[in-house]
């Protein structure tokens, strides 16, 4: 069965109340062309930070990219290449369990694009883009059964919604924005879509940059930036043809949460507008610029944004994290992730290392690296809120 949510226009958005989302005091208003001021922060006063110094065995070596997170494990792969899954304990990062099915079988996957981790129904989702599927395995890495993407689309953005769907993006390659893209769900159990999130546009604006290359001919390049993120108990979708960024609660109707201005679709050189990170007083988001020289294949200027939600002001945000003493800034540019962690940074152990030699760490982190070798595996930095 498929449920469609009605076409909402904005207007009638603004006027409807209940929850705290649907007023205009709360509504978050970006213009995207402002030169906001600048302002710095440091990570630990805006935001809890955990470290998991993952374990190191023969065995199981891992470049510790975070792929899901939840109470009792940390799952992590290598790029996906290699085909290796790798199960950690999320209080002690000791290693539980490692598992690889990379092949051209039914129950393989022939590239590893993204994990999915379902700790509820003790199942993990994993990602095969290059075939449009994913396979399905317990946390034993038994094969359970293969998911389907839909029509000829490609799935992005895959997160647990809840016990029985998975929160889907459906593009279409190369250009991914189309009249039917958009968030979907999809069902666990046989990859059904039960559910569809329409949002209002004009007309589809694609943030995929295509031009012309004097030696190559016609060059189609895709930037990096994100379409899902958690703000509470919800979700807030975002769409690159849509002005507006919503919060969906179950079957309720969907609130505007962030408006960007001018709309995209009047601006001669797009610019979009991303949310990354919901903290308690702070929402991070960064604008990138559809705009790319052809000679370097240089582009998308990005800028990271704040929107202080005491002061009610926007930023161009610089975020330092308190452990690294003058040490660079960070980005808040990172993949969100649905669980208690809201994104994840790996640290290299020789770089932690080398840091600590010089003097430069401080708090839990310089702990941690006094019992590291330049050998063993990542640090996991969690950010929470």
């Amino acid at each position: 069965m498929r449920i469609k949510i009605f076409n909402l226009f904005v207007a009638s958005l603004l006027l409807s109340s209940c929850t705290r989302h649907n007023q205009m005091e709360d509504i978050i208003i970006v213009n995207v062309e402002n030169d906001y001021p600048k302002k710095e922060y440091i990570l630990q006063d805006i935001a809890n930070v955990e470290y998991i110094k993952l374990e190191s065995t023969d065995e199981f070596v891992t470049k510790g990219l975070v792929r899901s997170v939840n109470d009792n494990y940390i799952v992590t792969f290598n790029g996906g290449r290699d085909g290796d899954i790798f199960l950690f304990d999320r209080k002690t990062g000791k290693s539980i369990r490692k598992f690889n099915h990379l092949g051209q079988g039914g129950e393989d996957y022939t590239m590893l694009t993204d994990i999915v981790l379902d700790e509820q129904n003790e199942e993990l989702f994993v990602v095969d883009y290059r075939v449009r599927k994913i396979v399905v395995y317990d946390l034993s890495g038994n094969y359970q059964r293969t998911l389907k993407f839909s029509d000829d689309s490609y799935y992005n953005f895959i997160y647990n919604y809840d016990k029985n769907h998975l929160l889907v993006y459906k593009g279409y390659s190369p250009h991914k924005e189309t009249e039917n893209s958009g968030q979907i769900l999809i069902s666990k159990k046989d990859g059904s879509i039960v559910r569809e999130f329409q949002q209002p546009y004009n007309k589809v604006a694609t943030p995929v940059f295509t031009g012309m290359h004097e030696q190559y001919g016609e060059i189609t390049l895709t930037p990096l930036y994100y379409l899902n993120f958690l703000v509470d108990d919800a979700w807030a979708l975002t769409r690159p043809s849509c002005d507006t960024i919503y919060i969906y609660r179950d079957n309720a109707i969907p609130q505007p949460y962030i408006i960007r201005q001018p709309s995209v679709h009047s601006m001669s050189t797009q610019v979009f507008l991303y949310p990354l990170v919901d903290l308690k007083n702070h929402c991070f988001m960064f604008s990138q610029k559809k705009e790319v020289d052809m000679k370097t294949f240089k582009g998308f200027p990005t800028t990271e944004l704040v929107y202080d939600k005491v002061e009610k002001s926007i930023y161009r945000s610089t975020v330092y994290n308190g452990d690294i003493i003058d040490g660079e800034p960070m980005s808040m540019i990172n993949e969100p992730l649905n669980s208690d962690a809201l994104f994840s940074i790996s640290w290299d152990a020789a770089e932690l290392v080398e840091l600590l030699h010089e003097n430069k760490l401080q708090g839990k982190l310089k702990e941690i690296a006094g019992t590291l070798d330049e050998e063993d595996n990542p640090v996991i930095m969690l950010i929470k809120k």
